[in-house]
């Protein structure tokens, strides 16, 4: 039987990289709701759920800064936005 671990590194498409599979993942999580608009990003939280470390999550979430899924306030942290269908 497979670790969290292992299950992260076993669906990761091996001609992307770890930052590039946890963007995918995480976009899609918040498109399909299970990360709920206004939620904080935790980094810890996240690098735990996804088994990888903080750096490339980070990453990751600059790239959600750039498609306007998340917005990032200085000394508060990152936020999940509130999309309309429109945006979607």
């Amino acid at each position: 039987m497979l670790g969290a671990v292992e299950k992260a590194v076993a669906i990761v498409d091996e001609s992307e990289t770890l930052s590039e599979n946890v963007f995918r993942r995480i976009q899609s999580a918040i498109v399909k709701g299970e990360i709920a608009p206004g939620s904080k990003i935790s980094e810890p939280e996240l690098a735990r759920t996804y088994g990888i470390s903080r750096g490339p999550l980070r990453e990751a979430i600059h790239r959600l800064e750039g498609q306007r899924l998340v917005v990032r306030v200085p000394h508060v942290g990152a936020r999940v936005v509130a999309l309309s269908h429109a945006e979607l």
